[in-house]
């Protein structure tokens, strides 16, 4: 008897194995990613911000060379791996919410 509980026992912990090497670990890696994008966009923010108020004279590119330098040391500061099509994108979604924002502002003046 005691032996058929031991194989029970183990099949049922193999089953769990694969359950988390299966399911739990990519579903973590994933979540975890979203974090540090979430982290990430959030430092683009504010990087965009910056820049805007330090190099307002600067051109455009300027501005967005300045950003991608700041974020991608910052993301290699924090171990966070983003692509540059990645930075871009937060760049220029940073940049859009920044222009809403000036508009609204002028709105109520």
């Amino acid at each position: 008897m005691n032996e058929i509980l031991f194989e029970a026992l183990k099949l049922v912990m193999m089953v769990c194995g694969l359950v988390i090497v299966r399911y739990l670990i990519p579903w973590m890696k994933s979540r975890i990613g979203a974090e540090n994008l979430t982290q990430a966009g959030a430092y683009v923010r504010m990087a965009v911000y910056a820049i805007q108020q330090t190099m307002w004279s600067d051109s455009g590119e300027k501005r967005k060379d300045a950003v991608i330098q700041l974020v991608s040391k910052w993301c290699a500061e924090h171990r966070i791996t983003i692509t540059m099509e990645q930075i871009d994108t937060l760049i220029e979604a940073a940049v859009k919410q920044m222009k809403m924002e000036e508009g609204r502002a002028d709105e109520h003046k």
